[in-house]
Parts: C-alpha cells; sequence; structure tokens
C-alpha cells in the first residue's frame, strides 16, 4: 500500500502525532499511548482508535501469536470495514465491535448546572465511615485555597483515628525527595528548615509552603509517612515545551512509567479545557507536549501509589493531589486501578468541583468550603538569578538583577548586581535558600542581608544591610535561568 515500515526503535516520539500508524505487537510507543490494551494472547486482534495526538489520524494496534493465525484471518477481513475491534481464532471471527463516536457536531452552548436531592446530603462522620471502606482516598485541591487544604488536614485527621495504619501521597513532592520525607517523619532531619532544604520544596513545587505546613507538621507528630508521588519538574516541563520525548535521557525515561493511556474517554477534553486557559493555549501545535506531560505526571504519581501499597499492605493512603489529578474516570484513581483493583474514593472542594458526574471529571463527595486566602508572604522585593558554578559544588551565587519599587530593599542600600551571600547569617547558593528562612517572617519583620559588591577598579565590597519585609501581592523572586 506504499506504507512506510520502520522499526520500533528508529520510532521518534515527536512523529507519532504526524500521521496513521499500524502497530504490529506491542512496543514502547504504543504502551506510552494506549498503555496495556489487555488484548488476547492467542488468535488475531485488530484495535482499531484515534491516534490521541492527533485525532484525525488512526492508530491500529494488531496482536497474533503466531503466523498461522494472521494467515487464516486476513482473507476475511475485507468483510469487516466498518468495525473498529475485531478477533479471530483460527480464523473464524470470534468478537467484532464498532466503537461508540458522537454523530454530528456538537457544542455546549451552555452547561446544565447540576445538584443533588438535599435529603440525600450526609454528615461529615457519615462521609467519613464510607471513606474509611477505601484503600485509597484522594482529596483534590486548588492549589492557593487554603480552605481546601484544611479540608485536607480534617479528613486526615478524621481516617487516621478510624485507622492508624495510614500514609499521605503527596503530588507536591517528587519521589526523589523520599529520603527527605523519610527522616522528617522519623525523626532524622531535626529542624524544618533542614527538612525544606533537603526534600527541595521551593524548587520542586513553589506554592506557598505555609499551605501544607500544618498537614507535614501532623503527619510528624503522629508518625504518618509521607510519600513523594511525582516526577521531578525538569521532565515535565521539558516535555511540555518540546511538544515530546525525544530529549529526555535514559535515566529520565526511566523515571517515568512506561505504560500510560492517552486514550482515556474524557481525558483529552477535559485537558484541552485546561490548555486552552494556558498562556500558550493559542498555540495548538503545543497541545501533544502539554497532553504527555499530563498522562506522564499522572501515570507516574499512579505508579507511585501502587508501588508503596504493594509494599505495605498493610497501610492506606490519603492522596493530596490538584483536583485535575484525581477525577475518578480519568485520573490518577483510573489509573491505579489498571495497576491494582482496590476501592478508591475521591473528594473535592465544591468551589472547584462540578456535579461529578461529567465524563472526565468524576468524583464521588462534593464537600463544602469557604475559600481562604492566607495572607501575602513576607517578601524582599527582589529579582534574583542564579549564576552556576559547575566546577566547584555548592559555590553557586545568587545575583540582584532587579529591585521592585513596591519593598523596601532599595531604601535600604541593596544595588541591582549585588550578590547575595547570606540572610540572617545563613549561607545563599540558592533562591531556595532565601526563600527558606522567610517562611517564618511576619508583617514589619527586617532580615539582615549580606552582599558582595563588585567594583572594577576597587576592591570588591561586603556589606550587611537591614531590609524590611513588606507583603506584596507580586513574587519578587525568579526562578534561576527564566529572566523576564
Amino acid at each position: 500500500k506504499g506504507c512506510d515500515t520502520i522499526a520500533a526503535k528508529n520510532l521518534k516520539n515527536s512523529a507519532l502525532g504526524q500521521g496513521s500508524y499500524l502497530f504490529l505487537g506491542p512496543s514502547p510507543q504504543s504502551l506510552g499511548l494506549f498503555a496495556d490494551p489487555k488484548h488476547a494472547q492467542s488468535g488475531l486482534t485488530i484495535d482499531v482508535r484515534a491516534n490521541p495526538l492527533n485525532p484525525r489520524q488512526v492508530i491500529v494496534l494488531v496482536f497474533s501469536n503466531s503466523v498461522d493465525e494472521t494467515a487464516a484471518a486476513l482473507r476475511k477481513l475485507s468483510h469487516y470495514g466498518k468495525y473498529g475491534f475485531l478477533f479471530f481464532k483460527q480464523g473464524r471471527i470470534s468478537r467484532k465491535h464498532i466503537p461508540e463516536s458522537t454523530r454530528g457536531i456538537h457544542y455546549t452552548l451552555m452547561t446544565e448546572p447540576g445538584g443533588e436531592y438535599v435529603a440525600d446530603m450526609k454528615s461529615f462522620n457519615d462521609i467519613i465511615a464510607q471513606l474509611a471502606q477505601s484503600r485509597v482516598v484522594y482529596v483534590g485541591e486548588q492549589h492557593t485555597d487554603y480552605g481546601s487544604h484544611l479540608l485536607q488536614l480534617r479528613i486526615i485527621q478524621a481516617l487516621f483515628q478510624a485507622d492508624p495504619h495510614l500514609a499521605i501521597g503527596m503530588e507536591m513532592f517528587p519521589r526523589s525527595s523520599q529520603d527527605a520525607l523519610d527522616g522528617y517523619i522519623n525523626g532524622t532531619i531535626k529542624s524544618e528548615k533542614e527538612f525544606l532544604k533537603k526534600s527541595k520544596y521551593f524548587s520542586s513545587w513553589g506554592y506557598d509552603y505555609r499551605l501544607y505546613r500544618e498537614i507535614i507538621a501532623y503527619a510528624r507528630l503522629h508518625g504518618i509517612p509521607l510519600v513523594g508521588l511525582n516526577l521531578e519538574k525538569t521532565i515535565v516541563s521539558r516535555v511540555f515545551r518540546d511538544g515530546n520525548l525525544d530529549g529526555l535521557s535514559a535515566e529520565q525515561m526511566n523515571e517515568i512509567a512506561p505504560d500510560r493511556d492517552l486514550d482515556v474517554p474524557g481525558y483529552r477534553d477535559r485537558l484541552i479545557s485546561a490548555f486552552s486557559a494556558h498562556k500558550s493555549g493559542d498555540k495548538a501545535e503545543l497541545f501533544g507536549g502539554f497532553l504527555q506531560a499530563q498522562s506522564i505526571w499522572d501515570e507516574t504519581m499512579a505508579q507511585s501509589i501502587v508501588e508503596y501499597l504493594k509494599a505495605h499492605p498493610d497501610r492506606k493512603m490519603v492522596i493530596l493531589a490538584g483536583t485535575g489529578h484525581v477525577y475518578k474516570d480519568s485520573a490518577i484513581p483510573l489509573r491505579v486501578k489498571r495497576r491494582l483493583q482496590i476501592r478508591q474514593s475521591v473528594v473535592t472542594s465544591r468551589n472547584f468541583g462540578d456535579t461529578g458526574r461529567t465524563q472526565g471529571r468524576r468524583i464521588d463527595f462534593l464537600l463544602n468550603t469557604q475559600f481562604i486566602r492566607l495572607k501575602p508572604a513576607q517578601k524582599i522585593g527582589l529579582l534574583l538569578k542564579v549564576e552556576t558554578n559547575e566546577q566547584e559544588p555548592n559555590a553557586d551565587r545568587v545575583r540582584i538583577i532587579g529591585i521592585s519599587p513596591h519593598g523596601k530593599a532599595g531604601k535600604a542600600g541593596v544595588k541591582k548586581n549585588d550578590i547575595v551571600l547570606a540572610v540572617n547569617g545563613r549561607d545563599v547558593h540558592s533562591i531556595e535558600d532565601l526563600k527558606i528562612e522567610l517562611v517564618d517572617k511576619q508583617p514589619g519583620d527586617s532580615v539582615t542581608l549580606k552582599v558582595r559588591r563588585e567594583n572594577m577598579l576597587l576592591p570588591d565590597k561586603e556589606l550587611e544591610l537591614k531590609v524590611k519585609l513588606s507583603s506584596m501581592t507580586m513574587t519578587g523572586i525568579m526562578p534561576p535561568g527564566h529572566p523576564r
């Protein structure tokens, strides 16, 4: 038919969205698009799917356990052109069906409101009693809403009181932070600042630590294991930026769950909606990278959960993650179910959930919470850039590349191009070091910055400057390598 034939080892991830493919047997690429479709291990199976990375194209999954099975069925294929799934056994058709699809073109003019019968509303204790029967309970969050996190804490407390054999899985930490999480819970890491440093919280997640502080403190008080679920942020960001997985190293690929299902009903539609709200949402060619980035995020967290549950059969888990990651029929729970058959429940706040019945967005319980924002964190008001020293470890330096007019640093004598050496006597080699020192600061507090001021003709000066903090809504602190 004039088709190209290519070995799986030579097929780049970036090429998958550029055409239609016939996969002859399982391959890393097919597992990364559809996971394991659980085809019969005998006979001939032909399974036609829309290409998740380009729905206008198709991908055909073919499995056969022998040349004889294939030959016996081939001459009959022309009779079954309208079907999307065929299974032959010794040349005889055993199963056939036409995949469901939407007829015509549909546009939603107005979303219909959902609700519930008031008499069916349950008390918190009744809901906890039902949640306690599940091995995994997901509590979705809107990251910046303190009310969501208070709900998470209350559910953790109630479930721990019902059964102390509990663990907390957190989207906020990558798996590489596990030693730090274990050390803080078992007491080998003594201080909170040391924990923040070793877990790389601010570089891995970055949202205000105060949102999660009480949850982590409760876990430490009661010895509840904290489990890092996520990938390194750099991996997900690169896949989104590049639009494919081709640029990842072998070591990075080993961190990603190999089985990833992009063909879950409702998943693509839900992510299109999220992508359109993103600053790159007007660039349709970037959606393939967004889709794959989200899938490796969800699948790897699911894999982490299953690995922990299998290693600790006596424990249940509460999972803390963004609402978009906990929908029961398209996000982490479905991917956990594919790997391990257990009872799971999903809870989210009514402020950020829908009725829980829309395809791709299903949940079990919507709980009423207040939308609460913490008071703005205290900030120095500096734009910073990390200058890396590749020859000498722990010798990176943080340079000031801008000073906010809304802060007090300029009045204290801080100048652009100063190098921050220390804050309150603690050495600074990263923006993270500075953020850790500010965690407990209150309105009106001051910090002492030690800076080096370089001079072309005269010796460099080292100065200690006292800077009063201010509550600015702008972050004022930049990630390394991303000046703007």
